[in-house]
């Protein structure tokens, strides 16, 4: 599960609970399914958790592995998760929260490599493609 509330993961609180929130309902939808072995916080947040210099974060990026959990998020996750307008691709999903924007790109059959960092999973630093930070 999630526990960006928990951890205050972001400053913004609210930023927090629509993050647990998304993981309560994919975890609703898909409850067998162990989301943290398929699915992690990446980009700049991440590289910030791990110990990089602070920079403003302008997206929360996640990174996905499973073809199955990201269907889940195309087509399921927008009429579950309060949103302004979701943007669909191939290999990416973009929501635009109230506190944010949430970008989840499908890596299918990528290793994850997380870490555990401020009580949340997140990619390994070293794994973090550049282009995310």
């Amino acid at each position: 599960m999630s526990d960006y509330s928990k951890f205050k993961v972001f400053a913004d609180g609210s930023a927090n609970a629509a993050l647990d929130r998304m993981y309560y309902e994919i975890a609703a939808a898909m409850p067998d399914f162990l989301i943290n072995d398929h699915m992690c916080l990446t980009g700049r947040a991440a590289a910030i958790l791990q110990g990089a210099s602070a920079q403003l974060c302008d997206n929360v990026i996640f990174l996905v592995n499973d073809a199955d959990l990201y269907a889940l998020i195309q087509n399921e996750l927008p009429k579950k998760l309060p949103n302004k307008g979701v943007l669909r691709f191939r290999e990416r999903t973009i929501f635009y929260i109230e506190a944010m924007i949430v970008e989840i790109w499908f890596e299918p059959g990528t290793a994850i490599g997380k870490v555990m960092a401020s009580g949340v999973y997140v990619q390994g630093i070293n794994q973090i493609n550049p282009i995310l930070l």
